[in-house]
């Protein structure tokens, strides 16, 4: 994998960290807002899997506050 590209996921989900923190989200809460499973999600904040750029932009037009956190890869 690209180094970039995990630098740039990293980066992405530091800010969904963040936003999930200020909207007092749980991952599990997260998953069932944008229909994901939570080990899904799990695996994305583990490091374990990139965040595909579908999903980056299902994210963005579900939670509006994402748009400006987030760019894609």
């Amino acid at each position: 994998m690209n180094i970039l590209r995990i630098e740039k996921n990293q980066e992405i989900l530091q800010n969904l960290k963040a936003i999930l923190n200020r909207r007092e989200l749980s991952q599990r809460d997260f998953a069932e807002l944008i229909g994901k499973k939570e080990s899904e999600i799990s695996r994305w904040f583990s490091g374990k899997f990139c965040i595909s750029n579908a999903n980056i932009l299902k994210i963005e037009g579900i939670i509006e506050d994402c748009k400006s956190a987030f760019f894609l890869l």
